[in-house]
């Protein structure tokens, strides 16, 4: 199936097409920079604002201005259509505003253009290449876990139809009439999905999918058709000797939370489930990280937390990163620092303490750090050299000579290296 079949989300779908047709870069301008120059153009254009003549100097209205510009791109709002607005309304605050806005964006675009690109403007310039090859010809496309669309998303869906053989679009709601406040946002999205295949003349069916493939339990079964519906008891039709398999507990906090589940898990105990029957599964884990674990721990109940871990914080990926640093960025002490405390680099614990108050004290960094033994005194200014001194001393140099005589082979085949894939084999 591999060989014929594709995941990609719309920012995925971007770099796919860019890379087939063209249009493909990776000059991104950052969110700092992004912040840098909204910061330039209101400061610049404070003097022609009429509502924003005041606060345009303010850094608390750049992160204001960066939202309303990204939430413009994702509807496909312009400027100019923004200026056009301004015009069809009276005189008064709502006119100068937009009147402002329409300034500020256009202004903001045209110098973040000048130099980088924008990530939020890929989707616009997909939509452009799309209309110019038919990347979807010949194929089938299904468009599943979205409960609403951007505007920039329904004009990439806009050319999906017009040039895929098959189009499928999952929503999770029983139907485009079911009238609950919790679907109201997927029943338009239903709604815009059918006008818009209309428009384009493309025949559409609705397939409800009404059998549950995952619940075989009937309490669980319940839940995912039933519990939503106003009017519904929960269970009320289960048979009361068949219930039992779910509790609802309300709880004040995440550490009433932990509580209620170690005490549920310690009754399953007695009941004679064992520890690696039960699973304690939380929508977010990183919420619940200090607390549950606390209280199992507490409880006397082993545990194993699985998360979602960023690959840098791993050592054999730091130790990797802050040596490419330490080359590039030439010794910086917090670059050095960070490949010491990896643990990974065969020095003692305390020998790495030592050389970081050395370094502290002395301020060093750069060419000081390859240049020659060192010989500053750990205590300061002073002629006498104590006992502790001399240990600090000692250490710090050991590890510096540890620390280059593990770096430098590796910084002599990176200049070596003519192109990227002997720079890899030396990082390998």
């Amino acid at each position: 199936a591999q060989l014929g079949f594709e995941v990609l989300n719309f920012t995925r779908l971007a770099n796919r097409v860019f890379r087939r047709y063209g249009g493909l870069s990776y000059h991104y301008i950052n969110p700092s920079m992004r912040s840098l120059f909204m910061w330039r153009t209101l400061r610049e254009l404070s003097p022609m604002l009429e509502e924003y003549s005041r606060t345009g100097g303010e850094l608390s209205l750049t992160p204001l201005m960066l939202g309303a510009a990204d939430e413009l791109t994702a509807c496909s709002v312009t400027p100019a259509m923004l200026e056009s607005a301004a015009l069809k309304f009276p005189d008064g605050p709502l006119k100068r505003k937009l009147r402002d806005l329409s300034m500020i964006v256009s202004a903001y675009r045209g110098l973040v253009a000048e130099s980088f690109d924008d990530r939020n403007e890929d989707l616009c310039k997909l939509a452009d290449v799309l209309d110019a090859h038919a990347f979807f010809r010949g194929t089938e496309v299904f468009i599943d876990s979205f409960t609403s669309f951007t505007a920039l998303e329904y004009g990439i869906i806009e050319r999906i139809f017009r040039q895929a053989d098959n189009v499928t679009v999952t929503l999770g709601c029983e139907s485009p009439r079911l009238p609950l406040i919790c679907t109201e946002s997927i029943r338009e999205t239903a709604k815009k999905l059918m006008s818009l295949a209309e428009r384009l003349g493309k025949p559409t069916e609705n397939i409800f999918l009404t059998e549950n493939h995952r619940a075989k339990n009937e309490e669980l079964r319940h839940l995912t058709t039933d519990f939503w519906m106003p009017g519904n008891p929960p269970f009320e039709d289960i048979p009361k000797g068949e219930r039992g398999n779910i509790r609802l507990i309300s709880c004040t906090d995440p550490y009433d939370e932990a509580n209620a589940a170690a005490a549920l898990i310690l009754s399953e105990l007695r009941r004679g489930l064992r520890y690696r029957d039960i699973a304690v599964v939380a929508r977010d884990a990183s919420r619940c990280e200090g607390i549950i674990d606390a209280a199992l721990e507490s409880a006397g109940i082993p545990c194993f937390m699985s998360k979602k871990n960023d690959l840098s914080s791993m050592p054999e990926i730091r130790i990797i990163v802050s040596a490419i640093r330490i080359k590039y960025l030439g010794f910086r002490q917090e670059d050095v620092l960070s490949y010491l405390k990896t643990g990974v680099c065969g020095f003692s614990l305390r020998d790495t303490d030592m050389f970081e108050e050395y370094i502290g004290t002395w301020k060093i960094s750069g060419d000081r750090f390859t240049s020659s033994e060192w010989s500053m005194n750990p205590d300061g200014y002073t002629d006498r050299l104590s006992a502790r001194g001399q240990k600090i001393l000692s250490a710090a140099n050991r590890v510096r000579a540890g620390m280059l005589e593990q770096l430098m082979p590796l910084f002599a085949r990176l200049d070596a290296a003519e192109k990227l894939p002997e720079a890899l084999a030396a990082i390998y």
